[in-house]
């Protein structure tokens, strides 16, 4: 089962800082949701927001 890139986004800084590859919070999420993005990318993701995106691909996958 893949993973909803709505369910990585709700746990992003969703401030669209342009530190990553991507455009914004939500094509980052997408990137992610889709294997070819890294959480390490996101700059302002905090080590909570991280546990809760692990444990969210990690059920999905």
């Amino acid at each position: 089962m893949a993973v909803d890139s709505i369910d990585i986004y709700r746990f992003l800084p969703k401030i669209d800082c342009g530190q990553c590859p991507a455009k914004s919070c939500m094509a980052f999420a997408k990137a992610v949701s889709e294997d070819y993005g890294r959480l390490s990318e996101c700059a302002r993701l905090t080590p909570y927001g991280l546990m809760l995106i692990e444990g969210i691909i990690s059920q999905g996958r």
